[in-house]
């Protein structure tokens, strides 16, 4: 099995993740994957784009989030997620995978004794490290992070780390990214005949032709679509949005959030009118452990009794035989391993 899971991205975290546990890189890959495929969650950010700061609320106390994996100490796995700013408090929330919903937290700003990079026996490891009062310790990577040639510009641990001590900087930032996105969108939109920018923003479309649609989702944060084009996203708090505008008739309407299966309906909207639609997501469960994840968790390091505990969380997709029983022994496993095998068959 091969070492790099997501090329010359991944190449760095691998090595960092291998210097904190001690794992070897036969078994690192194994856990990866069980994380929710480590390589995706470091490659592709929760939103698109550069993953920079984006505002996703304003006023007297604007609110800045950005695309994060978590690495977890304890377990040593993966979790994706969005991590908010704002003057008086920062939080996380886990997208995926949906066992590591229980990471989420929030602090107040007050809390915050130190940000900066993490660093482990003297080397840089690239994640933003966040130390809150009480001793309790969190590592957070950029999730559009790469390292290559000329990689300490790129460490996108400073995106991270800058809400706390420069946030009205950053939330200008922000704000002038989100006017251009705007100007550029409403500038590539096809005009009418006849028509301009200025009479079409003074003439509002007629009730006779449009719909209202209120989703509200559960889990908050969930994208939606309709007929596959992108609305938005619900808000992470209540699970809400409001959809204007939208085309009277039937419509497909999707919602879609990493970590869990998709849902989709179609609704039928009376011109006019405001329709309310509730969904509420199904997570996605992690594939269960073949012999192979077994047998190479086992070469790789990885003790027979945290071996004992990821089957607990997965299961596997294979029975003990005395063939198997063997194989495992000979591996390093002992009884209490075989054991959860047995009872976790799936």
């Amino acid at each position: 099995m091969p070492l790099l899971l997501g090329g010359v991205v991944y190449r760095k975290y691998l090595w960092g993740f291998i210097i904190a546990s001690t794992v070897s890189a036969v078994a690192l890959p194994i856990l990866a994957q069980k994380s929710g495929n480590a390589a995706a969650v470091l490659t592709a950010a929760p939103s698109e784009g550069d993953n920079d700061a984006e505002l996703v609320s304003d006023g007297d106390n604007p609110v800045l989030r950005f695309g994060v994996a978590h690495y977890d100490d304890r377990t040593q796995l993966l979790c994706k997620g969005y991590l908010y700013f704002s003057r008086d408090t920062i939080r996380y929330q886990v997208l995926a995978p949906a066992r590591d919903l229980a990471h989420a937290f929030e602090f107040k700003r007050s809390e915050l004794e130190s940000a900066q990079e993490w660093r482990y026996i003297g080397s840089g490891m690239g994640a933003a490290e966040f130390k809150f009062r009480g001793g309790i310790t969190y590592h957070f990577y950029d999730a559009s992070w790469e390292y290559g040639p000329g990689g300490a510009d790129k460490l996108g641990y400073r995106k991270l780390v800058e809400p706390t001590t420069n946030f009205e900087a950053v939330v200008a930032r922000a704000k002038t990214r989100l006017a251009k996105l705007l100007q550029t969108s409403s500038e590539a939109r096809p005009m009418p005949p006849g028509a301009s920018r200025e009479t079409e923003r003074s003439a509002p479309p007629t009730l006779t032709e449009t719909a209202i649609m209120k989703v509200r989702s559960k889990p908050g944060g969930v994208h939606v679509y309709v007929n596959n084009e992108p609305k938005g996203t619900t808000s992470v708090e209540e699970g809400e949005i409001i959809l204007k505008e939208l085309p009277a008739g039937s419509l497909k309407l999707r919602l879609s959030l990493e970590g869990y299966k998709d849902w989709t309906q179609t609704i039928t909207l009376a011109a006019g009118q405001t329709s309310s639609v509730e969904a509420e997501l199904t997570p996605r469960g992690a594939a269960p452990f073949t012999l192979e994840d077994i047998l190479e968790l086992l070469q790789g390091g990885v003790s027979a009794k945290r071996a004992a505990t990821l089957v607990q969380q997965y299961g596997v997709d294979f029975a003990l035989t005395q063939a198997i029983e063997n194989r495992i022994r000979a591996a390093g496993g002992d009884s209490d391993l075989l054991l959860a095998i047995a009872k976790a068959k799936k």
